[in-house]
């Protein structure tokens, strides 16, 4: 190419000038201008973009924020190809987590404050395919709708399934973790080498929600909680497994369940608090106190009251008095304490789940002790004691024998003949109750 431009300026320059032999000069600016420049205008952009190219960037910054295009409304910031993370964009309190549709909060808030120790225990990649499958899955919503009769959680909670069906998956998980760090560092004083197994079992404890995963075949019929713990033991080789493993995933598989062991009590309790703000959150029209704050002995007296002696069209009777004592069912006092919930406008879920109706009944009971109205000795830790009610027709129909909270009957600010003049049907041959039986 070269050799043609040159042939052509000699054969130019020797008309001009007259001259065959005659040496000639010309500048490097000038044969730039006439022949290089021109020919850059054909020249590709991707030829050019390799030609200034530098080889490696050391410290890459985020100068402008990032802008998501219309088609695709979840923002990936997690590391791809690169080798450096970009720094995600602040996170604000006011922001609802939902608001950002990719992992930059899971992100911000759970891994990188927390890098170095993930990195010493080999978990910082699990945590992040965890945050995967949230950010991919996530928007489902954070209760089970479907096969619900298989799923504990669900059937426990069916009063509230349609207010929490509007909280994402995402929203639920980032509260949830978000409260069980807090509860960590508030249980252990070393908290922090516990972290990492804390927010392998917050983050991955309702995976087994995502639909996708319940209507593969291989988990068919299991609830969500054991769904969850057979996804996270995929993520791990066995040979790469922390040594804390085994127990991470029995805790997700059992978080919906009773328990005293304090680290799976921290994501219990954690997951419970971040359903009542849920159902605040929601309604609108309850609100979240401290059971001291609205329960109050008296409200429930009140509550059980109008219910002593009414024998009920299936016989049922939800407390009954002899002499000075009023013998309440235990269910009768349990739904005496939502109905007074319910008169506050609270929110607990411990009067809603099933699983929690000792534990209430314990409290209640320990709070009538304080109170100085039980008719008969409980023991601690105890509810109630197991009575014989004999009968005058014993002899036909035999003694009824059932479970009891014994209450003095002054405690309800009524005199005894209130209460006998409502007596009917079966309630009125009761001759005596006696412990045991």
């Amino acid at each position: 190419m070269f050799q043609h431009i040159w042939l052509v300026l000699r054969r130019r320059y020797r008309r001009i000038s007259g001259f065959r032999h005659k040496p000639f000069t010309i500048t490097l600016e000038d044969l730039a201008q006439h022949l290089w420049l021109k020919h850059n205008h054909s020249m590709k952009a991707a030829k050019q973009s390799v030609a200034v190219q530098e080889p490696t960037v050391q410290e890459p910054t985020v100068s402008a924020p990032v802008v998501v295009e219309p088609e695709s409304p979840q923002l990936d910031l997690l590391p791809t190809t690169a080798s450096v993370e970009p720094s995600p964009p602040p996170l604000t309190e006011s922001e609802p987590v939902q608001s950002v549709g990719a992992s930059s909060f899971f992100v911000v808030d759970f891994v990188t404050p927390y890098e170095a120790i993930l990195q010493q225990q080999g978990v910082k990649e699990v945590i992040m395919r965890i945050i995967d499958m949230l950010e991919e899955h996530g928007s489902c919503p954070s209760i089970v709708l479907e096969g619900v009769e298989h799923d504990e959680e669900a059937r426990e909670l069916a009063v509230l399934r349609k207010t929490l069906e509007k909280i994402t998956l995402k929203d639920h998980t980032h509260r949830v973790t978000t409260l069980s760090i807090e509860g960590l560092k508030s249980t252990y004083r070393d908290w922090e080498p516990l972290l990492p197994k804390l927010l392998v079992v917050a983050l991955g404890h309702d995976l087994g929600k995502i639909p996708a995963f319940r209507h593969a075949l291989q988990y068919a019929l299991a609830d969500h909680p054991t769904i969850s713990a057979m996804k996270l033991r995929e993520l791990v080789d066995k040979d790469d497994e922390p040594f804390w493993w085994e127990e991470a995933l029995g805790i997700v598989k059992g978080h919906h369940r009773k328990t005293t062991q304090p680290f799976a009590t921290v994501l219990r309790q954690a997951d419970t608090k971040a359903r009542e703000l849920e159902v605040v959150r929601v309604t609108n029209n309850l609100t979240l106190k401290p059971w001291d704050s609205w329960f109050q002995v008296q409200a429930v007296l009140d509550q059980l009251k109008a219910r002593i002696n009414i024998v009920q069209r299936n016989r049922a009777c939800d407390a009954f008095t002899l002499k000075s004592v009023v013998y309440c069912q235990p269910d009768a006092l349990f739904r005496a304490v939502q109905a007074c919930a319910k008169a506050a406008q609270v929110i607990d879920l411990s009067l809603i789940r099933s699983g929690d109706r000792e534990l209430v009944l314990r409290r209640v009971v320990e709070a009538f002790r304080q109170a100085d109205i039980l008719a008969d000795d409980i023991g601690e830790g105890f509810y109630g004691r197991q009575y014989k009610v004999v009968t005058s027709q014993a002899k036909r129909q035999g003694n009824v024998r059932q479970y009891f909270i014994p209450i003095n009957l002054e405690a309800f600010g009524e005199q005894a003949s209130v209460f006998e003049q409502r007596k009917e049907g079966w309630v009125q041959l009761i001759t005596a109750v006696e412990r045991g039986g």
